[in-house]
This record gives C-alpha cells, sequence and structure tokens, in this order.
C-alpha cells in the first residue's frame, strides 16, 4: 500500500471515529434519566419514619436517577389549635411510628397546655424557600426540619425554627425571610401540593418514578428501604 493510500485510510478511520463518536453522545443527550419523586410533608409523623429508609434509598440509586422532593400538604392552612382529643390521637400515632420505626418523638408539646395549631403549611413553605436559594439542599433541610418538630418539639408556625438551621446550609437569615413571607412563595408551595394530587398520591410517604414521563407509583406509605429498593429496580428493568 503507498504512502498516499495510507494517510488517505487513515483520514476515513479517523472521520468514522468522529462521527461514531457524534452519534453516540446525540443518543446519550436524548435520554432523560428516570426521576425519583419522595412526595412528603415535614410534619407527617410516617414521613419522619420514613426518613432513614428514603435516605438509603436516594443513596443507592444516586448514579442512576435524579431525585425529587415533593411538598404533600398534609394538613395545610389549619386555623384550630389542637385539642385534647387531637393530641391524644397523635400520642398514639407517634407510639406506633417509633414502634415500626425506631425513630425517637418527644411528647412535651402533647403535655401541656400550649395552643399549637398543626398547620404545616410554613414547614413545607420553608422547605420551598430552601430550594430556592439553595437548590439541591432541600431533602436535608427537610429532615433537619422534622428533627426540630419531633424530637425538639419547636413551633413549625415560628420562622425562628427555620432560621437556626440557616447557618448549617450557609443561607443568609435576611434572604430566607424575605422570600419565605412572599406570596409568591405561598402560591410556589399550593402549587406542589395540586401537583402531588395530580400524581395520584392519596397518602404520605409516597415514592414514585417518572420513566420518560410514565409515572410509576413503587409506595404509597411507609416502607423498609429494601422493599422499595427492590421495586424500584423491578421498574428500571434492572431485575
Amino acid at each position: 500500500m503507498s504512502f498516499k493510500s495510507l494517510i488517505a485510510t487513515a483520514i476515513v478511520i479517523v472521520v468514522i471515529a468522529v462521527f461514531s463518536m457524534a452519534f453516540k453522545l446525540r443518543q446519550e443527550n436524548n435520554i432523560i434519566k428516570p426521576e425519583l419523586i419522595y412526595v412528603g410533608d415535614v410534619m407527617c409523623s410516617w414521613c419522619y419514619g420514613f426518613s432513614p429508609e428514603i435516605t438509603a434509598v436516594k443513596e443507592h440509586f444516586k448514579d442512576e436517577v435524579d431525585f425529587k422532593l415533593l411538598n404533600g400538604g398534609l394538613r395545610p392552612n389549619t386555623k384550630e389549635p389542637m385539642d385534647a382529643e387531637m393530641k391524644k390521637f397523635l400520642r398514639q400515632h407517634w407510639k406506633e411510628v417509633t414502634k415500626a420505626t425506631g425513630q425517637p418523638f418527644s411528647y412535651n408539646m402533647l403535655a401541656d397546655s400550649s395552643k399549637f395549631v398543626f398547620n404545616t403549611e410554613p414547614a413545607a413553605r420553608a422547605v420551598a424557600t430552601v430550594r430556592k436559594l439553595k437548590p439541591g439542599s432541600e431533602f436535608e433541610f427537610f429532615k433537619r426540619v422534622q428533627n426540630s418538630f419531633y424530637v425538639k418539639n419547636r413551633n413549625t408556625s415560628d420562622i425562628n425554627t427555620y432560621l437556626e438551621l440557616l447557618p448549617e446550609f450557609n443561607i443568609d437569615r435576611e434572604s430566607f425571610k424575605e422570600s419565605f413571607n412572599t406570596e409568591q412563595m405561598k402560591q410556589s408551595v399550593a402549587g406542589e401540593f395540586k401537583q402531588a394530587e395530580s400524581l395520584g398520591v392519596s397518602g404520605f410517604p409516597a415514592v414514585l418514578l417518572n420513566v420518560n414521563g410514565q409515572y410509576i407509583m413503587i409506595t404509597n406509605g411507609y416502607s423498609k428501604r429494601g422493599e422499595v429498593i427492590r421495586v424500584i429496580e423491578k421498574a428500571l428493568g434492572k431485575k
């Protein structure tokens, strides 16, 4: 083979390789990564019990799916304070969650005579505000607020409950207060509640998998991580 033929052959090989790589990249860009959607409410006790499970699931699939937290809206905009019957119900309910999940609860708020209003909207709005100010931090903030409420019995209607957590996330307090109190943020979190409803979620916690626009219900209620992982893997066609 002549020198010119060798050069021509080399050029053809390079051109084919370039086009093959470009085609492969185009294919990869057209593939939509599956999205794992966790629908929960900060003040949902079963969601609090589910936190270690969903954290493990998120970590297990970190390289395979995108993760999205969606505020569910357990008891948004409730105005009546808890009465004795409500406190009795919560006490029994929390004990059941501890028995099933091992998560600790403080019962001080149920024992005193305070007029706590079990309004879940402010907590959800705080999570949405953190998402806006520092995207990607909302899930960890969600869990920290759960701890503040269930372990420390902090008042979730008091903005100071959220402000004291902000240094952990390097979020400016004034920026948070300004955004948290806007009508825009209130409407944004209300939109999340409606989105959860539109996905067919009837209770919390719920986990869905979005594969190319098709939503697959993984669990609608508390489940152990092993079962959740198994169902997701099956939905991804791995098993």
